[in-house]
């Protein structure tokens, strides 16, 4: 009887064992998978921020050369498409670790709930630091938003760092050369003035700017210092048009 059942233990082994031998390699290889895709995941949100945050830099430079007085709306337009892009950036980054699935597909900004789904599901002093960012959004001045940013860095684990002379000037030659593209192809008259604004603003003061309809016309008039009477007149004359349109 003993026998007998030392046979049927034999049996029952060599029947389970390449089963579980296939169970516990697919486990692994789901394990495995799941883990370098997050690495990938991570890796891409980590250059996307990289990337918008060396344009937050060379562009926080460009509104800095405008007067105070007039840098207003050059800033609220900065914190709403850059800054809330890296806001944004760092959110789905911390998404999963809240427990939230992200809806919006990838280049679409987060909705005010989602980011308040994220921030609310996480723990610890990184929750207070998102918070605190999400909230600089509200406050439309670009030294806010970087103080939030600089704040929740380490526990964030993001690196601020400016870029140097060379990433810097391929960033501004980039930006400098997709306007003038653009430029080139672009029939609609607020666009194309926006274009030149921005290009003429390069050309003169060796920095870039995004600018926003509001933003205009005193960009047109930081411009007028510098432009020549009759350049600066096609241009004028360009603008009045398109506010008439």
């Amino acid at each position: 009887e003993d026998e007998h059942k030392e046979d049927l233990m034999d049996e029952l082994v060599a029947a389970i064992r390449p089963q579980a031998k296939e169970a516990y390699q697919a486990s692994a290889r789901s394990i495995f998978s799941s883990g370098a895709q997050r690495r990938q995941k991570r890796d891409a949100l980590q250059t996307t921020f990289i990337a918008l945050y060396h344009q937050l830099v060379v562009l926080r430079k460009g509104v800095g050369l405008l007067p105070e007085e007039s840098s207003a709306p050059f800033e609220k337009y900065l914190v709403k498409t850059v800054c809330t892009k890296i806001a944004d950036c760092i959110l789905r980054d911390k998404a999963e670790f809240a427990g939230v699935k992200v809806e919006e597909g990838d280049g679409v900004p987060l909705t005010a709930e989602t980011r308040s789904k994220i921030v609310n599901g996480l723990t610890g002093p990184l929750k207070g630091q998102l918070q605190a960012l999400t909230e600089s959004l509200t406050k439309k001045t670009p030294a806010a938003f970087a103080g939030a940013l600089d704040k929740c860095s380490d526990e964030a684990g993001i690196e601020c760092r400016a870029p140097d002379k060379n990433s810097e000037r391929s960033l501004v030659f980039g930006m400098k050369l997709a306007w003038s593209e653009q430029l080139q192809s672009e029939s609609n008259p607020p666009i194309v003035l926006l274009l030149a604004c921005q290009l003429l603003f390069h050309h003169t003061c060796k920095a870039v700017i995004t600018a926003p309809g509001k933003g205009i016309s005193p960009l047109l008039q930081h411009l007028k210092l510098s432009l020549k009477p009759d350049a600066f007149e096609k241009l004028d004359a360009l603008h009045q048009c398109v506010v008439k349109m």
